[in-house]
């Protein structure tokens, strides 16, 4: 608790770039520490960004308030709150820059998160939707002219439910693209993600 103040005004100087540096050199290090300051940086940038935090005091207050409030109350299974659903998004979406910035790749410019609709936070997730899911994607596709789509190639029951209903986002967009005639020819890589096995 002492070192709250201290890594508050830390977060709040350190820029993304800086960040994303320190954590490319812990990994390259191999040195778990320097890792884990970047991710606590990239942690409470995130939690500024949702509550829209300007003073180093509601910073600490907010940080205190989760730590020691909510999340020792949340009940298993219970639902969080619309911020924090969209913090441990944007908490996700930072794990995926990290490892794009591993590889030399600019998030900022060049990986595009959609946070699509039918992500809901609950058990049961609604299906995806072509207007609310798969047009957005299809019109960064237009904007992009993207060369590459990555997406996990989970096939339906083996992993999350999330990522099989992304993959169904990334194929009605481009068999949109295809209907349209627009064009679009990116190389789709799929990975495992961590739940494969």
């Amino acid at each position: 608790d002492r070192l709250v103040p201290k890594t508050v005004k830390k977060t709040r100087q350190m820029t993304l770039e800086k960040i994303l540096e320190m954590f490319k050199q812990g990994f390259s290090l191999q040195r778990d520490s320097l890792i884990e300051v970047a991710e606590t940086f990239l942690v409470l940038r995130r939690l500024k960004q949702v509550y829209s935090i300007t003073s180093v005091d509601a910073f600490i207050a907010s940080i205190r308030f989760h730590l020691n409030e909510y999340f020792p109350s949340k009940l298993a299974g219970q639902i969080d709150n619309d911020n924090v659903k969209l913090w441990k998004g944007l908490i996700r979406e930072s794990e995926c820059d990290r490892m794009w910035s591993l590889n030399g790749i600019d998030p900022k410019s060049n990986v595009f998160h959609l946070r699509s609709k039918f992500y809901t936070g609950e058990y049961f997730q609604p299906l995806p939707d072509q207007i609310k899911d798969a047009q957005p994607m299809f019109e960064l596709y237009q904007q992009l002219q993207p060369d590459l789509v990555t997406v996990a190639f989970d096939p339906e029951g083996t992993g999350p439910d999330t990522h099989y209903k992304v993959l169904q986002i990334v194929a009605q967009a481009l068999r949109m693209g295809k209907t349209e005639k627009a064009n679009l020819r990116p190389k789709i890589w799929g990975y495992r993600n961590v739940w494969h096995r």
